[in-house]
C-alpha cells in the first residue's frame, strides 16, 4: 500500500495538470517528485546481486589486477563500484548513484518531450519502474540512456550518441542493441512499420531464433552473457502473444501505425515512435525465449510514458481522454502494487 499511496499523490497532480496544463508550478512539482524518488529508490534496503558484486569489487588502485567482475558485468559498472568503494562509501551509495542518474534522466526527457509530463511520470510509476529502478538498477540506467541517445540522434549529434552508447554498454551489455537506434532516425512509412511487425511475428512463428542459436552454438559464437539468458531454463519458456504486456504493446503499436498515417502531428515524433516499434518488434520476434524477449524489449520501453500522452493529444477532446487514461493507470498501479504485490515491503537502508 506504501508504493500505491505515492502513485495516488502523482495521480492527483496529473489530473490537475490535464485540466490546467499551462501552470508553471508543475516544473517545481516534477523536480520535487524526482528528488523524492531518488531518495526513496536510492536509500532502500537491498541485498541483491549488485550489492554482492559491490562487496567483491577491487580497490581502484588494483582495478586491472583482477578484471573478472569488469568482464562479466561491464567495465563501466565495475569502475563505478571500485570508485565508490575506494572513496570509502558502502553499497548504499551504489544504489543512490544509479537511482539519481536513472530517474533524473527519465524525468528530464519526460519534461522535454511532452507537456503532460506528470502523466508520463504516472505511467512510469504504474509499472515500468518495477522492472527497472526498483529491481535491475543497471538495466534501469541503461534504458534511461536510450532517451538522450535518440534525442541526440534526432539532432544529428552523432558523437554525443556514440559516447552515450559506449557508456551505456559499459554499464550493461544489453545496451549493445542500442546500436539499432541508428535506424530510428529515419521517417518510415506506416506500411513499412506494419510489415516489420509482421516479419517479427513470422520470425517467431517459424522459430527463427532457434535456427540462429543452433547454427552459431557449435562454433562457439554465442557470447557468454547471451548464453546465460538462453540457458536460463527457469525463465526461458515460450510466451504467447496473448500475454498481457505483449498484447498491450502490440495493440498500441498497431494503433500508433494507423494514427501516424492519419495525423501529421505525430510524424514529427518519428524517432520516438520508431523506438517503441523496435521494442515491440523484440517482444514479438523473441517470444520463444521469455527472458530474452522481455530483457531486450524493456530496454527501449522508456519511451512509452512519453508516447502515450503524445497519442492522446492528437484527438480533439484529449483532456477528457487524458483524465480517463490517468485513472486507468491508477488502476494498473493498484493491480501491480496492492493486488499482485509486485514489490516486497519497503525497507530503509541496505542491511550488510
Amino acid at each position: 500500500m506504501f508504493y500505491f499511496s505515492i502513485n495516488i499523490f502523482v495521480f492527483l497532480l496529473s489530473v490537475f495538470q490535464c485540466l490546467k496544463p499551462k501552470l508553471k508550478d508543475y516544473k517545481l512539482f516534477i523536480l520535487l517528485i524526482g528528488l523524492f524518488l531518488v531518495l526513496l529508490v536510492g536509500l532502500r534496503g537491498s541485498n541483491d546481486e549488485y550489492t554482492r558484486i559491490f562487496v567483491e569489487a577491487p580497490h581502484l588502485s588494483n582495478f586491472f589486477d583482477d578484471i573478472t567482475i569488469a568482464v562479466n558485468q561491464g567495465f563501466g559498472f565495475a569502475f563505478i563500484c571500485s570508485l565508490i568503494s575506494t572513496l570509502g562509501f558502502g553499497s548504499q551509495a551504489l544504489l543512490f548513484v544509479f537511482a539519481f542518474a536513472s530517474i533524473l534522466i527519465k524525468l528530464y526527457y519526460f519534461k522535454k518531450f511532452t507537456k503532460y509530463f506528470l502523466f508520463a511520470v504516472m505511467i512510469y510509476l504504474s509499472h515500468t519502474i518495477i522492472h527497472h529502478d526498483w529491481g535491475a538498477i543497471r538495466a534501469g540506467l541503461a534504458s534511461s540512456m536510450v532517451l538522450p541517445m535518440i534525442y541526440y540522434l534526432h539532432k544529428r549529434k552523432y558523437l554525443n550518441y556514440f559516447i552515450l552508447f559506449i557508456i551505456s554498454f559499459s554499464i550493461h551489455y544489453i545496451s549493445i542493441i542500442s546500436i539499432l537506434l541508428l535506424f530510428t532516425n529515419y521517417r518510415f512509412k506506416s506500411s513499412f512499420l506494419f510489415l516489420l511487425l509482421l516479419a517479427g511475428y513470422l520470425f517467431s512463428h517459424f522459430n527463427g531464433l532457434d535456427y540462429i542459436i543452433n547454427f552459431l552454438n557449435p562454433y562457439g559464437l554465442i557470447p557468454p552473457q547471451l548464453g546465460n539468458y538462453i540457458n536460463w531454463s527457469k525463465y526461458n519458456y515460450e510466451v504467447s502473444l496473448l500475454h498481457p504486456k505483449i498484447l498491450q504493446q502490440l495493440l498500441l503499436s498497431l494503433l500508433l501505425i494507423y494514427l501516424v498515417h492519419k495525423f501529421d502531428k505525430l510524424k514529427k515524433y518519428y524517432f520516438i515512435i520508431n523506438t517503441y516499434i523496435l521494442s515491440t518488434l523484440f517482444l514479438v520476434s523473441m517470444s520463444g525465449f521469455a527472458i530474452v524477449c522481455f530483457r531486450t524489449s524493456i530496454h527501449f520501453i522508456s519511451v512509452e510514458p512519453i508516447l502515450i500522452p503524445l497519442i492522446i493529444t492528437c484527438f480533439k477532446c484529449h483532456q477528457y481522454i487524458l483524465i480517463f487514461a490517468v485513472i486507468f493507470f491508477v488502476f494498473i498501479s493498484y493491480l501491480n502494487y496492492v493486488h499482485n504485490q509486485a514489490l516486497p515491503e519497503y525497507i530503509l537502508f541496505v542491511r550488510n
